[in-house]
């Protein structure tokens, strides 16, 4: 079962960023509304790449024949028919947010992205925090009041004590 969807002729795809906004940071947002949905997500049509030099080189080729087709986000599903009619309900309307563009600067969609590519690229400060060795204190702070961290196991699975030691290769003594 598959389902076509394409965003509103009322906002060029060059003006507003339909296929950032879904695939998220690494396709990360796109990743997690499949795990959420139990759909595959993807975007397809002209300009759902992002090397524009590579679309051109592919249009017209087998597999590829999306690309001459407009802006579109294809949802597809295999269940039985009840399920995956519900999997697909739900997700045609978790995109269809996507596909609406939010007031500028109200977008928190786009601020939690940004917040997760600059913590996937190491570049990501909490203004907040203004020093490092802060955080740093604050974390040890928030850490010691806790108190010790106890694990403990659920009754009857205890493990013996030698089972605990740092692991010990076969054929080395003990």
């Amino acid at each position: 079962m598959s389902c076509p969807l394409k965003p509103s002729r009322n906002y060029e795809p060059h003006v507003y960023n339909f296929v950032g906004r879904i695939l998220g940071p690494r396709g990360l947002t796109a990743k997690q509304l499949e795990a959420e949905t139990g759909c595959k997500i993807m975007v397809r049509g002209k300009s759902s790449m992002r090397d524009k030099k590579k679309e051109e080189q592919n249009r017209g080729k087998p597999n590829w024949e999306h690309l001459n087709e407009d802006l579109h986000v294809l949802i597809s599903v295999e269940d039985t028919q009840t399920r995956a009619e519900i999997k697909m309900r739900r997700a045609v309307e978790e995109v269809k947010k996507l596909l609406v563009p939010a007031a500028e600067g109200e977008d928190n969609l786009k601020k939690m992205q940004l917040m997760e590519l600059a913590i996937l690229n190491g570049t990501y400060r909490d203004n907040n925090i203004k020093t490092p060795t802060l955080a740093f204190s604050l974390a040890a702070a928030a850490a010691a009041a806790q108190g010790p961290r106890l694990i403990a196991a659920p009754t009857g699975q205890v493990l013996p004590p030698q089972a605990c030691g740092p692991p010990r290769r076969p054929g080395l003594p003990s």
